[in-house]
């Protein structure tokens, strides 16, 4: 990889929103999500160092995935889509603690957990477990999956919430391309509902430790200040729908018993 930290940082044009949406095709758009993925390395890193800029030697010489035989590596990935060996070719190999709900990069065959599902392939694995789910949520965990038919991933947290992901085709709402799900995981960093806070828990205030949930690294709060806004602006939006449908029908209400108490009347 040669990225400068400016380069890892710069990531506008890769978040997907209305006006540059994910990629519709049949592969998946392994640079931009390996810009979203390094992002997140570099945010984590940043936060646990207290730096501003990120020191592209540390996360390049970490090793968690990729540390094991090279027969096993090999093994795994002769039954990966080609984009999905072009993403890990492109990203660091994150410690563990990669986000709130995920450990780390996992790229383990899961097709075991997809009973439902047909397998059209005869080299490789329909369904793999990028991302796995952090223990600390629970048991049976599984995490972010990726179907290498259909190019898009869904979050199960645990085998048990399958039930919501399949059968795949009945439930396609709940599948999506990989950058989306890697700009929700940026979009909530920005507006604060997740925060990076590299202290213990014991050493926090009674306070800080009762307003979030911590996972290592990564606190959830349960809600945050960008939240707040966007309830009292739509509650603004749906308090002056109903006024003008009022005045446009010649009614006035008034929220006092007694009208005249209203200093609006």
């Amino acid at each position: 990889m040669d990225n400068t930290p400016e380069q890892i940082l710069d990531i506008e044009d890769a978040l997907v929103s209305d006006e540059n949406p994910a990629r519709d095709e049949d592969t998946l758009d392994s640079q931009r999500c390996a810009r979203l993925h390094n992002y997140l390395v570099a945010y984590a890193y940043m936060a646990r160092n207290g730096t501003n800029t990120p020191d592209l030697d540390a996360p390049a010489s970490e090793s968690w995935f990729f540390n094991q035989p090279n027969e096993n590596i090999d093994a795994i990935r002769a039954r990966l889509d080609p984009s999905l060996n072009s993403f890990l070719d492109s990203i660091y190999d994150p410690p563990p603690g990669f986000f709130y709900w995920v450990n780390r990069l996992r790229m383990e065959l899961a097709d075991e957990s997809f009973p439902l599902e047909d397998n059209d392939f005869e080299d490789k694995e329909r369904f793999v477990v990028i991302y796995d789910t952090t223990p600390d949520l629970g048991s049976h965990c599984l995490g972010v999956v990726y179907d290498q038919l259909n190019h898009r991933a869904s979050f199960p947290l645990t085998i048990e919430n399958t039930e919501s992901i399949e059968p795949v085709a009945e439930h396609w709402d709940m599948w999506f391309p990989l950058e989306t799900i890697l700009t929700q995981w940026i979009h909530m960093l920005r507006m604060g509902k997740i925060t990076a806070d590299p202290r213990n828990e014991r050493d926090l205030s009674d306070e800080e430790a009762k307003s979030r949930h911590q996972i290592g690294l990564w606190c959830w709060h349960p809600y945050c200040a960008a939240q707040i806004d966007s309830t009292v602006a739509a509650m603004d939006r749906y308090t002056d729908a109903i006024e003008s449908r009022l005045h446009a029908k010649g009614v006035l209400y008034s929220l006092f018993s007694d009208p005249s108490e209203d200093p609006t009347f």
